[in-house]
């Protein structure tokens, strides 16, 4: 229990201090993500590759110590701190954490060395508060044992009251150094430091005791709902989940159930409320995830009715064009016949822009062609006018250009309308467009999706094809992309989600995968619909797997499959999954008969070669065992 308790101090540590840490490459930033979802092996490779290109980078070395710890390998964690030490021996999280290494393999004398050059060389700072800590929890323990030592040895006679003094005496003496500060000097720093304080004291304030952080949960509540910065706002809420108690599982079920919070921010208040797992926090959660897909749905539902209105709406401004036109066009005939009364040509600009006079714009069917003059006949003779007959008709042709104008400027009208139309037709069709990422960290990190219109691979050899044509279809000049020939049906598209769309993804994921261990069977219609929503072939077993533990082992087969599969016994991923299976596979075989299941557990108990997973697989018998229990008494009392 010392030694995990140790190397929780000392992961968190890390995680705590060093992923903050300035200057960060590329490679190093990569490989933290993947560590941080515990994805080692990736992380490994990115923190290796920085190693090569800068040996005298610390914080490679550190990274790469780090996945060693999660590996359980304290030696080879060892030698890459002392490397990171070797080249910044002014660093205190480098020294603090391996000591910490020291004092899990039990080398305390050389942790004391290390502790002791943490407080030299970072005073005032966590790591050196922690260490004090640790300093003195060292020699009390050398303490102890010098007292046990002579109590076997007869050297001790009733030396128990001095010894209980200088216990006493130690403790109430002040430490020489600087003291980290006090829970309520961290919220005025939150409450009015810079950003760069305020980032400090919100991660300090997640090591202050709980009692201490549970006294002042109203000011943090307070303080997330005006904080700007999204990582402070987010090691607050880790803050709360590590009270623990019932008023922080109330606010963190709440922040989670907010429409106006970020699903990014909504993830780290799932993972903080994982510590305080309950019925209560399972029904909501469950809910929560039925509100999203119900959400997702009527989103769609809606998308669907606005392109059903605005498609009518596009349809009845073209219809009123045609109208328009063919209505200009009599204008046109008109004009035409009181200029040849006249005896002149058709006065310019008495037609539609663009085009002839006569001519009836494209798409505008019904409307006859009418020349521009007209005659009466080669044989017709031509009346003299009165000056009053003449004012009359230019009166009228004058009317009727002004009329036509006018329809022509109610066209233009009727066309200023199309374009934010046609653009929320589009923002409505892309909804319905929109496909699942393919695949997703439940870490929070969603994997790239494919490209809008993505299809398969253009061959090697045809430079300039567009993605998904086949060799021999040269596209269309002027056809958009997905557009077809006429005649031909269009290519369905499909449109990337959006950053937030992907958080969703992901939230709605996790708590599926949360629901599995702490939800009842009932939950498995909520949870069927969820995955049928956000799924990813990817996580299938997984989801597997959440199914087993709620008691459908309809992926029974497929899951114990993967037992047969080759793997990495040091990936944390894969035992994490692997142990899963094993206890689902216990669950099942102690409420029903399989001697081929029984065997294999039996079989991994005693050949797996992770530890983890042979002790799941020993649990998991006991579980058999106890089902045939009853049996053999019942035998053994007819006998």
């Amino acid at each position: 229990m010392r030694v995990r308790k140790l190397i929780l101090a000392l992961l968190l540590l890390c995680f705590a201090q060093a992923i903050f840490a300035s200057g960060m490459t590329e490679n190093i930033r990569k490989g933290v993500g993947y560590l941080n979802r515990n994805r080692l092996d990736d992380a490994m490779s990115y923190f290796e590759r920085e190693k090569e290109s800068d040996s005298q980078n610390a914080l490679a070395w550190f990274y790469i110590a780090n996945v060693y710890l999660k590996k359980g390998n304290f030696a080879k964690a060892q030698e890459n701190l002392q490397k990171a030490v070797d080249i910044e021996p002014n660093n205190g999280i480098f020294h603090s954490s391996l000591a910490y290494v020291y004092l899990v393999q039990g080398l305390n004398d050389k942790a004391l060395e290390e502790f002791n050059t943490v407080i030299k060389v970072a005073p005032g700072t966590l790591e050196s508060k922690l260490a004090r800590r640790q300093i003195e929890q060292i020699n009390q323990k050398k303490a102890d044992d010098q007292i046990i030592k002579q109590w076997h040895s007869g050297d001790l006679a009733l030396k128990s009251t001095s010894t209980t003094e200088k216990k006493v005496e130690s403790v109430a003496m002040p430490e020489s150094g600087p003291q980290v500060r006090p829970v309520p000097d961290l919220i005025k720093d939150l409450k009015f430091g810079t950003l760069s304080k305020r980032k400090d004291s919100s991660r300090a304030l997640y090591y202050a005791p709980k009692s201490q952080i549970e006294k002042v949960l109203p000011d943090i509540t307070a303080l997330i709902s005006k904080e700007k910065d999204s990582e402070v706002r987010k090691n607050l809420l880790l803050t709360i989940g590590k009270i623990g108690s019932q008023d922080a599982g109330t606010y963190l079920l709440a922040f989670i159930d907010s429409p106006s919070q970020s699903f990014d921010l909504k993830l780290v208040a799932l993972q903080a409320i994982t510590g305080v797992a309950n019925v209560e926090v399972a029904e909501r959660l469950k809910d929560t995830l039925d509100n999203l897909v119900n959400r997702r749905i009527q989103l769609r539902a809606e998308a669907e009715r606005k392109i059903k209105e605005i498609k009518a709406q596009l349809d009845d401004l073209d219809t009123r064009k045609l109208v328009i036109a063919g209505e200009i066009e009599k204008l046109q005939q008109t004009i035409a016949t009181l200029t040849q009364k006249l005896g002149v040509e058709a006065a310019p600009g008495a037609t539609m822009p663009g085009f002839a006079p006569g001519m009836v714009p494209p798409g505008m069917p019904g409307v006859a062609p009418v020349p521009a003059t007209t005659t009466a006949g080669p044989a017709a003779e031509k009346k003299a006018l009165s000056e009053d007959e003449i004012k009359e008709i230019k009166s009228k042709i004058r009317d009727a250009e002004q009329e036509s104008a006018k329809k022509r400027k109610q066209i233009e009208d009727l066309d200023a309308k199309k374009p934010d139309l046609e653009q929320q037709l589009a923002k409505y069709e892309n909804i319905l467009a929109r496909k699942k990422a393919a695949s997703v960290s439940l870490g929070g990190g969603a994997s790239v999706a494919p490209a809008p219109g993505a299809g398969a691979p253009v061959p090697p050899g045809m430079p300039g094809m567009a993605p998904g044509m086949a060799p021999g279809m040269p596209p269309t000049p002027g056809m958009a992309p997905g557009m077809a020939p006429a005649g031909m049906p269009a290519q369905p598209q499909t449109v990337a989600l959006t950053p937030e769309e992907e958080q969703e993804q992901v939230f709605a994921l996790n708590i599926i995968m949360t629901l599995g261990k702490i939800g009842k069977p009932d939950y498995l219609p909520v949870i069927e619909r969820a995955w049928d929503e956000y799924g990813t072939a990817d996580l299938t077993l997984r989801y597997g797997l959440v199914r087993a533990r709620l008691k459908s082992y309809d992926y029974l087969d497929r899951l114990i499959e993967r037992l047969r599969e080759d793997y990495a016994s040091t990936s944390s991923e894969e035992i994490e999954l692997r142990t899963g299976i094993v206890e689902v596979l216990g669950d099942y075989l102690s409420a029903n008969e399989n001697d081929e299941y029984a065997e294999m557990l039996n079989y991994l108990m005693q050949n797996d070669p992770n530890e983890a997973v042979r002790t799941a697989a020993r649990a998991a018998v006991g579980k058999i065992k106890k089902k045939e229990a009853p049996a053999a008494a019942e035998n053994e009392k007819k006998a």
